[in-house]
Parts: C-alpha cells; structure tokens; sequence
C-alpha cells in the first residue's frame, strides 16, 4: 500500500508540475490558440489535400493521359504513406520535437509538390507526389497531433476536434479549386 500511494503522490506531482507548466489556465490564450490555429492549418492543407484526391485524379488524367491505374495509385501511396508512417514520424517529433518536424515536413511537401509540377508521366507522380508529399505530411499532420497533446491536459477531445474540421472543410473547397 506504501508503494502504490507513493506512486501515485508521485504520479499525481508531475502531472501538476506538467499542467502549470505548460498548459496554464484552462482558457484558450496566446501560445494555445496558436497551436489550435496551427493544427487547423495543418489539418486543412494534409487531410484535404489527401481527401481531394478525386477532383485531382480526374485532372491528372486529362492531362497526363496515361493509365487510370497508375494515376489512381499516386494517391493511395500517398494516403498510405502519410497513415503508415504515423509511428515514424511520432518518433521523430518525440527525439527532435514538433517545430522542427513541421519545418522539415513543410519543406519536403513543397519539394514533392514543385517538382510534380514538372512531370510529364503519371509514374513520375509516384515518386514525387506519392512518396515526397505523402512523407511531408505524415510529417506535419502527426506534428501537429501530438504538439496540441502536449498542451492541452483539459478538454483534449474538443481541442483536437476543432482543428480537425480544417480537414472536412477542406475537400470542399479543394474540389473546387480543382475545377479551375
């Protein structure tokens, strides 16, 4: 019983010192809010740019006119690169921290997202849109994820289900700026 009760005067301690620390009040102020907007921001770019992979796939093919298979696995290997990486990427924003992470990861996006612009085969896409941007924002997305974690210790449910709209709206608007 010693043992136990020590464990969790210990336990209950730090998650204190931890609160304090970093999360403050439980308002939304200053360093918070901006974490929230950062995730949104994220969440609308990653999320809906992999949720809007359709309106994109139909350009893709009027303009690469090359298979609908090939075309179509662009996108999965993205989708899946940016879900199966989760544990990779949540290592490293873990070991080098989330500012870092988003930096690298908003670089490589922009990296694969320039040079699918030069493409002229959809197998090319594999290369730089499936494995460059679906690593980006694997990147960014658990990033993003595990900072908002990080700082909210009350109502952490609702803290990731605002900025996780960023990524429902998205398709919407991503769909249409596709048609353009």
């Amino acid at each position: 019983m010693l043992f136990r009760s020590r464990f969790f005067s210990v336990h209950f301690r730090v998650v204190v010192r931890m609160g304090r620390a970093v999360a403050g009040a439980d308002g939304l102020h200053g360093a918070r809010a901006s974490r929230l907007l950062g995730y949104f921001l994220v969440s609308f770019g990653t999320l809906g740019m992999q949720y809007a992979f359709g309106p994109i796939y139909a350009q893709l093919l009027k303009q690469l006119q090359g298979s609908r298979e090939v075309t179509a696995l662009v996108g999965s290997l993205s989708i899946g690169l940016m879900d199966g990486l989760g544990m990779v990427s949540g290592m490293l924003v873990l070991t080098y921290g989330s500012r870092c992470c988003c930096l690298v990861a908003a670089a490589v996006t922009a990296l694969g997202w320039g040079l699918s612009a030069l493409v002229a085969e959809p197998w090319q896409l594999l290369l730089t849109y499936s494995l460059l941007v679906g690593v980006g924002h694997s990147l960014a997305l658990h990033s993003a994820v595990l900072c908002v974690g990080r700082w909210f210790s009350s109502k952490l449910a609702l803290a990731h289900a605002l900025p996780n709209t960023g990524g429902a709206l998205s398709p919407l608007l991503m769909g249409m700026l596709a048609q353009i």
